[in-house]
């Protein structure tokens, strides 16, 4: 093919050269090329350096066309699009509606979640018992703000809490310790709240104690 007197080497599947659309691959002249450059000029009675100049180095063939992994690098882009658009609805009816948050429901009942947010919420209004970092300690409920989610504890359903470290590594800070508060709930639910400062942790256990003397606190290595 001559465009802009330029020659360019087209590689079909058959040697039909009837004009019809063609999928193909854009590939940059490799060794093959100077083989087929070489054959070229000699069936029109040419030079192949003379040839070899007016050709392009790139080459258009349709048999390194892989049509299977096109359609799965398609399937696969709107597959992510598609995750990407849902997250996007959940964020944005979370903010609308934040009863129905991710944040919010992870490791809280969904059908308590609204309820448990407006008295907390209340509370949080009226006064807290205790309030340092991500945690915050009402009348009636342990808030606790971790990485990814909220969560919001019936102080009448723990049943044990205790905390634990955990070392964390990235390219900036080699050794990072954080403290993650576990609460167990009188019907087998676990809340983690993470992130937290081990002081933090330390004073809202020593509260709960006070305020629940029932309530099991911390673990023994055994």
């Amino acid at each position: 093919m001559i465009k802009d007197d330029r020659c360019y080497f087209l590689i079909l599947k058959t040697s039909d050269t009837t004009p019809r659309y063609i999928r193909a691959r854009v590939t940059k002249a490799d060794g093959s090329t100077t083989k087929l450059i070489k054959e070229f000029a000699r069936d029109i009675n040419w030079s192949e350096n003379e040839l070899e100049r007016f050709s392009s180095p790139l080459i258009i063939d349709e048999n390194a066309y892989d049509e299977k992994l096109i359609k799965a690098l398609e399937i696969l882009l709107i597959l992510c699009f598609s995750i990407l658009v849902a997250h996007l609805i959940i964020l944005i009816s979370g903010i609308i509606y934040p009863p129905i948050a991710l944040y919010v429901l992870h490791n809280n009942n969904y059908f308590m979640v609204p309820k448990r947010l407006k008295d907390a919420q209340r509370e949080l209004d009226e006064g807290v018992i205790y309030s340092q970092g991500n945690i915050r300690l009402t009348k009636n409920y342990l808030i606790g703000l971790s990485y990814r989610n909220i969560c919001i504890i019936p102080l009448e359903n723990i049943t044990w809490a205790y905390y634990h470290s955990v070392l964390r590594r990235s390219l900036v800070i080699k050794h990072d310790i954080t403290y993650t508060l576990r609460v167990v709930s009188n019907t087998r639910r676990i809340y983690t709240i993470q992130g937290q400062k081990k002081g933090d942790c330390v004073e809202v256990l020593e509260i709960l104690q006070t305020m629940y003397p029932e309530i099991m606190i911390g673990y023994n290595n055994v």
